[in-house]
């Protein structure tokens, strides 16, 4: 299938679930909310994993195995006064997985080879996927835009209004995909959002824990204050050994499962595990 095909039947399948766009997908089993303010509409999508059915379909457009755990109908969708729409979703995030021999073998771990090629014999349902792939499911996608685009800006984002306890008037946490890789960490991308009285933040977190090898996250940031007919969108990589995330647990303190909480991984990560920071804009 060519990759302009493939691009435009994704995007089919995508509006089969959710809108871009207004009101979600009638479905009792969404435990998504719907949130306006300052003519702006928030809303999530929330719902159960895909089934076998779901999967099937979306493998013809998906060029690597799915996660073990794919919430292929979540998503988050942003829309200002003026209709420009933000969305979040895991096609999307999923689509940008890379499938190269390259990518395949940026990380190595015990028995990945072999661990590889059964999760690829595993998952029958995958027609066309091109081997190797991205094992750890590691994805660069920032969101999906409407129309009109983010430019570089010399802008960041108001720390000292983040900080303030003011009242939170909508949030939500939406999961997209999860992965164990095998028993040897873990890959999860998720989305959480706040809305306050003067501003909106959106934190899009992919977390990869390699066991014995390293940690990494892949933060995407949105930030808008509402008197301002500017967005922010922050990109930032961090990455830190996981031997040296390791080292900061507190013997018979810190349980160590401590390594799997993201939150707290993430805030024993300072300004040197940098790898890549952007900051762009856009008029909303």
């Amino acid at each position: 299938m060519a990759a302009t095909d493939r691009q435009e039947n994704l995007m089919r399948l995508k509006k089969s679930t959710v809108t871009i766009h207004g009101t979600p997908a009638v479905n009792s089993a969404n435990t998504g909310k719907t949130f306006k303010v300052h003519g702006w509409t928030f809303q999530s999508n929330k719902l159960p994993i895909y089934n076998s059915s779901e999967l099937e379909n979306a493998a013809k457009y998906i060029q690597v195995p799915f996660p073990e755990m794919f919430f292929g109908n979540n998503s988050l969708q942003l829309e200002s006064p003026k209709n420009v729409a933000i969305s979040f979703n895991a096609l999307d995030a999923l689509a940008m997985v890379l499938n190269t021999a390259d990518a395949a073998n940026r990380i190595k771990v015990k028995m990945a080879e072999s661990w590889t090629n059964a999760s690829l014999q595993s998952h029958t349902q995958i027609k066309e996927v091109i081997k190797p792939y991205d094992w750890t499911y590691t994805t660069l996608y920032k969101g999906t835009l409407s129309k009109d685009k983010f430019v570089p800006s010399q802008r960041a984002i108001n720390i000292e209004k983040l900080l303030k306890p003011d009242p939170i008037l909508f949030y939500d946490h939406v999961h997209l995909y999860e992965d164990e890789l095998g028993d040897n960490g873990s890959g999860d991308l998720s989305i959480r959002i706040r809305v306050m009285n003067d501003f909106f933040l959106v934190l899009q977190r992919f977390f990869l824990r390699v066991d014995g090898v390293l940690i990494k996250t892949i933060d995407t940031r949105l930030y808008h204050e509402f008197n301002s007919n500017v967005i922010l969108r922050d990109f930032e990589i961090k990455e830190i050994s996981h031997d040296i995330i390791a080292k900061k647990l507190i013997p018979g303190v810190d349980d160590p499962s401590r390594l799997a909480d993201m939150n707290w991984v993430a805030s024993q990560m300072d300004a040197s595990c940098v790898v890549e920071k952007i900051t762009e804009e856009m008029e909303v």
